[in-house]
């Protein structure tokens, strides 16, 4: 199996199609954690991606 490098950088607009993933992942995260933050909304995470205040990690598969 290849392993796929992941490119971590700042969001781009057209990352708001990854807004529900990462909402999963998050609340996911959170859940494995035993932490308290509270799920986002879709508005929420493609907000942050506008305004340039979102990390996301990819593969270049994902990336396009």
């Amino acid at each position: 199996m290849d392993e796929e490098r992941i490119i971590v950088r700042s969001a781009l607009p057209a990352d708001v199609l990854f807004a529900d993933e990462i909402i999963h992942e998050m609340e996911s995260s959170a859940i494995a954690r035993g932490s308290g933050i509270s799920k986002r909304s879709a508005a929420s995470i493609i907000e942050k991606i506008d305004n340039g205040k979102a990390i996301v990690a990819v593969t270049k598969t994902a990336s396009g």
